[in-house]
């Protein structure tokens, strides 16, 4: 048999005559190998060639120095694994059938490598990316820093090309994983693993790739439903907990150190060489915002015009000098003309088209924001709820309905809950002892769109949960949307719904708005359950978009605590008393209570009050929108509604224009209050049928004051209602019925 030094692997998939340019390059580059002694084999795996392709690549088929493969993998890591288990040679080294190398490549490499006592990944240090009217573009690749270093930053990008070289020993150690089902790619996969388990990956000097873009390639097929990165060893949970606190990580702190950072003047290393009188007046006006307006783009310019660039990679070293080209670069781009005519360095691309970039500056805040998560991240979940918020409201008390109730069914669970917006959380406490919060959105509001989008892929992925949860994340269903491959092949995943919102613009007109459609509409497909609180919401889904699959459905009403006092009695002075509870919004239709109190105050003066209880939603009203008079007031904001004084009131009013069935009125019927409220939503299925008083035409102030008249007028009609929904509320709203739906619906599986 004879001797192999170098197996040269090439996957092909449909890149026909391009073909033929990628092996007159390496013919080009054994010219080199052969000179130094060293034999050579050609490995060609054709995986679902296109007949083009196959034709073409049939003149090698009888040729000593080729190898030819045939496969039906459809995928290019598994490509490469079929080189690797077939090839002979000591080095092994991989390249699309459609790129290009400088001719030094491989002689330069295996010069690299054997000076080196460990096993090495090595690659080219440029990457030269070209195609048909595409403007060529030039990535800078760096060496391994230590293996946290190297975490930090391939936690947001691929640091290395797909043109590799190394011991053949080594790909077979750490194989290429499978893409498809929404993951990939292939390539950082096996760098990741690779430097996981120690493995050093390298630059080789004065070396070059040539990367063409083309339009249509197995790579493009997948990325039509973007695909993400599979879990890796390499940003681990665990292992991330045991890093220092990387560079970048301090701009995720809390807002407090923040501010308190602005006013400390820190000194920069301009401000260092100024006279010492000069120095903090200059960072002072560094620091403030408006001046900062004007000073900025006009430094920007100036920088521009000098060519001067102070970028930094993310260890904070200066890489403005890879803006000169350097002589190599030029030599192989000129080179590689006489094979590829689109390859020439003339001095207008050079001039007005040519750019560089640092691999190891894209997406560089994603590494330390993931470092951030993880340290507050207690343990891998079971179940991961993808959430807004954690704010006092109706959705975030069905989630802690649901995190509770998991805890009781499945107490061997783990449940994460991931906020994506910016918030406070308030409510973050009440999550169980196997519950902890995941506070992506503080976290993710200091990234751009990509940035964000990396970093909750890769969370997702590393938390390694296969349970997802939505309820009202307009930021996940976006996500959800973007990677239904994804889902419907890794994933189980539940969504809550309750009802579609409105919104109300300053000409009048009323916008339909919310997550059924399209959200829900845009991930139905690739949803398990769809879980709701009332029934008529599943009906307005069907109605809107025609689902016709019952299987999906599920109605779980939302449990409360429920009061075993006797019937309630208030104070009997003549006036009745109302409670108005709940968030302050548009939605509850505040101004129609002011109406309400003016109506009862011209007809029955002195013999009504309300009192109204909740926060102002600030995003909607600047000022409170509650009128105190005689008649209403506004009693503050509350957290838990048991801490209200119900047994103060005869009447709870409720006046949304559009919602499910609110909590609030399920916690109000556990203490058998007579409720007022509009006919909407699925609040019928709580209220109707004698349980308390429904007003159809709910934007008008006279109908709710005829309902509230004829409870507070018949007594009898009023304890009636009290108790019947009481009875109602026992049966169907206790925490072991909805432990029960939750131990059918949410399961092991």
């Amino acid at each position: 048999m004879k001797r192999v030094d170098l197996s040269v692997g090439v996957t092909a998939h449909n890149e026909g005559y391009l073909a033929h340019k990628t092996l007159r390059c390496i013919f080009e580059c054994m010219k080199k190998v052969e000179e130094a002694g060293y034999k050579y084999e050609i490995i060609i795996n054709i995986d679902r060639g296109d007949k083009t392709t196959k034709d073409y690549l049939k003149q090698y088929r009888g040729d000593p120095r080729f190898l030819i493969l045939d496969s039906d993998f459809g995928d290019l890591g598994f490509s490469r694994n079929n080189i690797a288990q077939n090839a002979k040679g000591r080095f092994l080294a991989f390249i699309d059938a459609d790129d290009l190398v400088s001719f030094n490549w491989y002689i330069a490499a295996i010069n690299h490598l054997s000076k080196s006592k460990k096993p090495l990944i090595l690659h080219p240090a440029k990457e030269l990316i070209f195609g048909t009217d595409l403007r060529p573009v030039c990535c800078n690749i760096g060496s391994s820093l230590d293996k946290a270093g190297d975490a930090m930053i391939l936690a947001g990008c691929n640091r290395w090309t797909s043109t590799v070289f190394g011991y053949r020993k080594t790909f077979l150690e750490y194989p290429y994983m499978e893409t498809g089902g929404g993951y990939g790619y292939e390539d950082y996969f096996f760098n990741t693993e690779t430097i996981a388990g120690g493995v050093r990956h390298e630059i080789v000097p004065e070396t070059v790739m040539f990367y063409r873009r083309k339009k249509v390639s197995l790579l493009s097929q997948s990325d039509a439903n973007k695909v993400i990165q599979p879990y890796t060893k390499l940003l681990d949970i665990d292992f991330l907990k045991t890093i220092a606190k990387p560079k970048g990580a301090e701009i995720f702190d809390d807002v407090e150190t923040e501010k308190k950072k602005k006013h400390e003047y820190e000194p920069t290393e301009f401000s260092k060489k100024l006279p010492t009188l000069m120095q903090k007046p200059y960072l002072m006006m560094r620091n403030n915002r408006k001046i900062n307006t004007i000073i900025i783009p006009v430094a920007k310019g100036i920088k521009k015009i000098m060519k001067h660039d102070d970028k930094k990679d993310a260890q904070g070293k200066d890489y403005s000098g890879i803006f000169n080209i350097p002589d190599f670069l030029i030599s192989a781009w000129k080179d590689m003309n006489k094979i590829e005519p689109q390859l020439f360095p003339s001095s207008y691309i050079l001039k007005h088209e040519f750019s560089f970039y640092y691999t190891d500056g894209l997406n560089r805040k994603v590494g330390p924001a993931l470092w951030y998560l993880a340290q507050e991240i207690p343990k891998k979940p079971d179940y991961i709820f993808i959430v807004p918020w954690l704010i006092p409201g109706g959705s975030e008390k069905v989630l802690l309905n649901y995190v509770d109730a998991i805890s009781r069914v499945h107490p061997e669970w783990t449940v994460a809950v991931i906020t994506t917006e910016k918030s406070k959380n308030e409510w973050k406490n009440k999550l169980g002892k196997n519950a902890y919060l995941v506070d992506f959105g503080n976290v993710a509001s200091k990234l751009d769109r990509i940035e964000k989008d990396f970093l909750f892929s890769r969370l997702i992925t590393q938390l390694g949960a296969k349970r997802l949860h939505v309820i009202q994340s307009d930021y996940g269903y976006k996500w959800l949307a973007d990677h239904t491959q994804l889902i419907q092949s890794n994933y189980h995943l539940n969504v809550s719904t309750f009802c579609n919102g409105f919104i109300e613009h300053d000409d009048g007109t009323t916008e339909v708005c919310g997550y059924i459609d399209p959200r829900l509409f845009e991930i139905y497909p690739v949803v398990e359950r769809i879980f709701t609180d009332n029934r008529s919401v599943i009906n307005y889904i069907r109605e809107l978009d025609g689902y016709v699959d019952d299987k999906k459905f599920r109605v779980h009403y939302q449990p409360v605590e429920i009061s075993k006092a006797g019937q309630r009695a208030t104070e009997d002075d003549g006036c009745c008393r109302i409670m108005w509870a709940s968030r302050i919004s548009r939605q509850k239709q505040p101004e129609l209570i002011n109406k309400i109190a003016n109506t009862l105050e011209r007809k029955h003066p002195g013999k009504y009050k309300i009192d109204v209880y909740g926060e102002v939603d600030k995003n909607e009203y600047k000022a409170n929108p509650i009128k105190k008079s005689s008649v209403v007031e506004r009693k503050g904001g509350f957290s838990n509604f048991s801490d209200l004084p119900t047994s103060e009131y005869d009447i709870f009013l409720y006046t949304a224009k559009y919602d499910g069935l609110p909590n609030i009125l399920i916690e109000a019927a556990s203490q058998k209050m007579p409720i007022v409220a509009s006919n909407e939503g699925g609040i019928s299925e709580l209220i109707g049928d004698g349980r308390g008083v429904l007003v159809d035409n709910y934007e008008s102030a006279e109908a709710f004051v005829q309902a509230i008249e004829r409870l507070n007028e018949d007594n009898r009609l009023a304890v009636k209602c009290g108790e019947a929904i009481y009875e109602l509320v026992e049966k169907r709203h206790s925490y072991s019925a909805f432990d029960d739906v939750i131990r059918k619906d949410i399961k092991d599986e």
